[in-house]
């Protein structure tokens, strides 16, 4: 059978069937070797077992794809909407509207009483007595639809009664149809959306209330770097504790499936909902990147000493800053924060790049060089990471 993943309900192929159910006969009958021979009867039953399975892990498949919100149709959108902020599917409205009757002699019209148009039938709303001078009646459709709305002197019949004429002098346009799933689908996307970015919010503000949180960063389907259908990356810029995960689970108003990335330190914590009933909740630990840069300074206006150090160092860490999750870092950019400083005529730039490594050494780079990072680390730089040399 397929198998149930963070991001839904994953199925087999009707060869992977059959390679699993040959695997289970190799291991009965102790023999590496063995394999199907479909045209003998244990071969044509395992045929069918295995296509069998396939036609259920198919629907199995199916059905998880009705508890997401994009696979989700009929009564399955209607469940997701009992777990958001939302108001139920729309069941349509009933098209209402006068109708004039035009009779010799009195006549005692009572309620339900039928009138059509075409085939669409409409009941007089309330027993009512028509005569020359009274001739309006009030009459709904019975059945909820926009089919029911209808243009002016579109009723020409009544049920029971022989009348001169019968005829609604304007249109009928209330009625309304059951609500599409695709409407349906919209409202409740939206109602998600905003919940999820309220519940982002609550995060953020709850997890920079601790003392061991310095800045949060929240990835989902819709950001860049995305995570995948279903799930949420929260990478912390702190240290590790229980408190950052209570504080996550605190704040989950539209329930939300925190993953782990495996380029960083995460951290999972277990919660106990009710006596039988645990909830796990995961966090990332910001990994950050540096470099090490050697600016050799060769001419400024004015005398070359150590008044410059600090300002150079301070637009390179500005720039650093400035840079994203995943944002690569350019030479041509480090080069251009340092030889754009007023009083710096000209000035080289060397990095390090791997300084883990015993043998690296700082180098110059083509201006069009990029330090790269993975999508989930952010480069970051202080002020020892920095030295100025004048020659």
């Amino acid at each position: 059978m397929g198998l149930i993943t963070p991001v839904g309900y994953k199925k087999e192929t009707f060869s992977e069937h059959i390679s699993n159910i040959e695997k289970k006969w190799k291991v009965r009958l102790e023999d590496d070797q063995f394999q199907f021979d479909f045209n003998t009867p244990e071969g044509i039953h395992n045929e069918a077992l295995a296509y069998e399975i396939t036609k259920l892990d198919e629907q199995i498949l199916e059905l998880s794809n009705m508890f997401d919100i994009d696979g989700a149709k009929g009564i399955f959108l209607d469940y997701l909407q009992k777990l958001l902020p939302v108001e139920p599917r729309y069941t349509g409205k009933y098209a209402n509207g006068l109708v004039i009757i035009e009779t010799e002699t009195p006549l005692t019209i009572l309620k339900d009483t039928v009138v059509k148009a075409g085939t669409l039938e409409y009941k007089v709303m309330e027993t009512t007595i028509v005569d020359k001078n009274n001739k309006e009646i009030y009459v709904m459709a019975s059945d909820t639809g926009t089919e029911y709305n209808i243009p002016e002197k579109s009723i020409t019949k009544i049920d029971g009664f022989q009348v001169l004429d019968i005829y609604n002098p304007y249109a009928f346009t209330n009625g309304e149809g059951l609500e599409s799933d695709s409407d349906f689908r919209y409202r409740l996307k939206n109602a998600k959306n905003k919940s999820a970015t309220a519940t982002y919010d609550a995060i953020k503000t709850a997890l920079l209330d601790l003392d061991v949180v310095s800045d949060v960063i929240i990835l989902d389907p819709k950001t860049t770097p995305a995570t995948a259908n279903g799930t949420t990356k929260i990478i912390v810029d702190g240290t590790p504790d229980r408190k950052i995960a209570k504080a996550i689970l605190d704040t989950l108003a539209a329930g939300i499936n925190t993953i782990a990335d495996s380029a960083l330190d995460y951290h999972t914590e277990e919660f106990l909902i009710t006596k039988k009933i645990k909830t796990a909740i995961t966090y990332n630990i910001l990994k950050f990147k540096s470099l090490k840069i050697r600016v050799e300074v060769l001419d400024v206006n004015g005398e070359k000493d150590s008044r410059w150090t600090k300002p150079i160092q301070d637009e390179l860490i500005k720039y650093c800053d400035s840079l994203g999750l995943g944002e690569s870092m350019t030479y041509n950019e480090l080069h251009s924060e340092v030889n754009g400083i007023d009083e710096i005529r000209y000035a080289k730039v060397y990095v390090l790049d791997d300084f883990e490594n015993p043998n690296a050494d700082y180098q110059l780079y083509d201006l069009e060089h990029k330090f790269d990072i993975i999508e989930t680390q952010k480069y970051k730089f202080s002020r020892s990471d920095i030295e100025v040399v004048y020659v």
